[in-house]
């Protein structure tokens, strides 16, 4: 799976130094370093099996201020973009087994955990409003990458279906705020929803034989801390 992160780090990395190196003033600004911690909310997943959709998967969804973990290497442009290349790791405890299509249907407590860990290239656009008497920057953006989305100790009804990994493409938007504290360092209040493509985790012990499908929604809300140099 490195190889399918060696194409946005190469291009983030590319980015970085072409813009570090240029002398245009419209290619002016200042490379940073991102900490991210926040809150993840995960949709309701359903899983799939030879296109049938033989159980939902309910998660704990309460607010948990390290459930969502990132670290971001950017460069902001005076202009207002911002690039970077962003690693990040969201896991959430697996609550609950809906719509069960093999037992009958019903809903069964449910036991593990599930994380989605990426690499992603995003591409930000900071909203100066200081000439306007405020000291704060709105942003929007977006961005894409590379996944592995990994399911630890599932089990429902006192039987265990082990573990299980899919690798997916993860696509994001987001939006949020951010404030200058100095020269140096900047807060960053942010709101992400990411989505993955549908990933196969192949086959999973006691359940009827064939790859199980599924794809993952997530909605993070986030507080930032970047270092400038």
């Amino acid at each position: 799976m490195f190889r399918k992160f060696q194409a946005p780090c190469a291009i983030t990395l590319l980015s970085l130094g072409c813009l570090g190196q240029a002398s245009a003033h419209w290619l002016d600004g200042q490379n940073h370093v991102a900490l991210e911690l926040g809150s993840n909310r995960v949709s309701q997943q359903n899983l799939y099996q030879q296109g049938f959709n033989f159980v939902n998967i309910g998660f704990d969804n309460d607010f948990k201020a390290t459930s969502a973990r990132g670290i971001s290497l950017g460069r902001s442009l005076n202009i207002g973009p911002r690039i970077e290349l962003n690693y990040s790791q969201r896991s959430n405890d697996i609550q609950r087994f809906g719509n069960r299509l093999y037992d009958g249907g019903g809903v069964l407590t449910g036991e593990g955990k599930e994380q989605l860990k990426a690499w992603m290239v995003n591409l930000w656009y900071d909203f100066d409003l200081k000439p306007f008497g405020l000291p704060i920057k709105p942003y929007i953006g977006a961005g894409m990458g590379q996944g592995r989305l990994e399911v630890k100790g599932l089990a429902a009804g006192g039987v265990s279906f082990g573990d299980a990994s899919a690798d997916v493409d993860v696509r994001q938007w987001g939006f949020g705020v951010s404030w200058d504290v100095s020269d140096t360092f900047t807060l960053d209040l942010g709101h992400r929803r990411l989505r993955t493509s549908t990933g196969n985790f192949g086959s999973i012990p006691n359940i009827p034989a064939g790859d199980v499908e599924a794809r993952y929604r997530a909605f993070t809300t986030q507080l930032g801390l970047r270092l400038k140099f």
